[in-house]
């Protein structure tokens, strides 16, 4: 596994992370609960419609330059009319389609304010465009330096112009402009050899239908109940829904930066028939992934109210319980996304849009069988359950496909270090801010000892992480 790689994608992931989520705590305070529910959803119509262009195309080149990157500017000149003809296409029908959108949503001003927050379309499927290049060129750095530009003049264009008073308006204007400039950067990042070109290959067409229908499948996944909420609730626990899920979805933004690794740098050792570096891949991206979210899902449970609390104020108290069931179903969306990044390497693009759509076809059918019913709380019901099935049989085509998965000792020592720290977080609960942070830090401290204790953590862990920091720093 390329530990520099991944620290990189992290770095820029948890820029995106800092900056969408400076974000919506700032939506979330300043607009009020109902204010922010409306935002909530909105941007999620809008996130689904961005997927279809920048989840087909710039994936497509991750792949395709991994294993072809001496013809990187014949893709390029290829893929950038197909980029281009695709996205004002989908942004057209998205248009004309605001009006069905609002109605089936039960809230017509909903219409409107789609129609503003489509000015992000085109900027937004650009900067993924070129980002593609870099991840798929391997030029992690350019990729981070030009992705935290991007997360920080969304920060400060949205925040800026929700402040000066122009609300959820102002908030996608400032979307639309800060995605403009992370376009603008990637362009002027993006330095191409004008080599001979030479025919693109002819899975190309096929690798980005099954992508895009991937990717909107995977997008319904922690969508679709937040639009059966906004059906059937009313608008303040749309807002307390939103603010759980979005605390929820933390995981999975996380997993983006494993996902950007995996898919180039297993394409590459799957073509090389690399079978070592394939079990290692495997294994060090779930081991990092579940000392990750675990331990998050467990402490949920436990200071889910006081995370809460911290994060959005107390008025949004009233959704933790939907928190604490609708975190653990997100986190598994994390893991199931890198599975299926794995199967993605070894032309398992079929399968994968497959089994998301399948899923969603699940989720729709669970939600609207239990929101009537349970209300909000069904809707967080009905996402856990679906992305159970959707981790157990994503993992299970991986073992098949590849003959391994994660080690047993490695789960169980995650797990027993993750129950020892649930443990302590129950016995002693913050309240304040600072005994908050601190205590986070002290748990932070207790678990990885108890991982260092158990072996799953070593010291030769500890000294690459070392020297890669310094290495990056100095």
């Amino acid at each position: 596994m390329n530990i520099r790689a991944t620290f990189l994608m992290l770095i820029a992931q948890i820029a995106s992370l800092a900056s969408g989520y400076g974000i919506q705590v700032f939506l979330a305070r300043k607009l009020g609960v109902e204010g922010f529910g409306t935002f909530v959803v909105t941007f999620s119509m809008l996130m689904t419609i961005e997927f279809f262009v920048v989840a087909g195309i710039p994936n497509a080149l991750q792949k395709f330059i991994a294993e072809t990157p001496e013809n990187s500017y014949g893709i390029h000149k290829k893929f950038f009319r197909w980029q281009l003809f695709y996205s004002v296409l989908i942004l057209a029908i998205a248009y004309f389609a605001s009006p069905l959108i609002g109605s089936s949503l039960g809230d017509e001003k909903v219409s409107s304010l789609f129609r503003l927050a489509l000015l992000d379309v085109l900027p937004f499927a650009f900067f993924w465009y070129y980002a593609g290049f870099q991840i798929g060129l391997k030029r992690f750095e350019k990729f981070a330096i030009v992705s935290i530009i991007f997360s920080s003049f969304k920060l400060i264009s949205i925040t800026s112009l929700v402040y000066l008073g122009f609300s959820v308006d102002g908030a996608f204007i400032g979307n639309a402009c800060g995605s403009l400039i992370g376009m603008v950067v990637g362009c002027k990042f993006l330095s191409l050899e004008h080599t001979e070109i030479k025919p693109v290959s002819s899975h190309a067409r096929e690798f980005i239908v099954a992508n895009i229908i991937y990717a909107i499948g995977l997008n319904l996944l922690y969508y679709i109940d937040i639009w059966f909420v906004k059906r059937f609730c009313t608008e303040d626990v749309v807002g307390f829904y939103g603010a759980a899920s979005t605390l929820s979805r933390i995981p999975y933004v996380f997993s983006i930066a494993l996902t950007g690794m995996i898919l180039p740098t297993m394409a590459a050792a799957v073509r090389n028939n690399d079978r070592t570096e394939i079990r290692n891949l495997i294994h060090q991206s779930l081991r990092l992934a579940l000392i990750l979210f675990v331990p998050a899902a467990v402490l949920v449970q436990t200071w889910g109210l006081e995370i809460s609390t911290f994060i959005f104020g107390g008025k949004y108290s009233g959704g933790i319980d939907y928190l604490r069931i609708l975190f653990p179903g997100l986190s598994l969306l994390a893991i199931f996304s890198i599975t299926n990044t794995m199967l993605m390497a070894d032309k398992g693009m079929k399968t994968c849009g497959i089994l998301v759509v399948g899923l969603s076809v699940c989720s729709i059918f669970l939600n609207s069988l239990l929101v009537p019913v349970f209300s909000a709380l069904g809707a967080a019901m009905a996402t856990t359950i679906t992305l159970m099935i959707g981790v157990t049989v994503s993992a299970g085509l991986v073992v098949r496909n590849y003959k391994t998965l994660v080690p047993l000792r490695t789960i169980f020592r995650v797990f027993a270090a993750a129950a020892g720290l649930g443990l302590v977080s129950w016995s002693w609960v913050p309240e304040n801010a600072l005994s908050f942070i601190l205590g986070l830090g002290m748990l932070s401290v207790v678990y990885f000892t108890l991982l260092l204790f158990m072996g799953e953590v070593s010291q030769a862990d500890i000294q690459k992480v070392r020297l890669m920091v310094v290495k990056k720093f100095t």
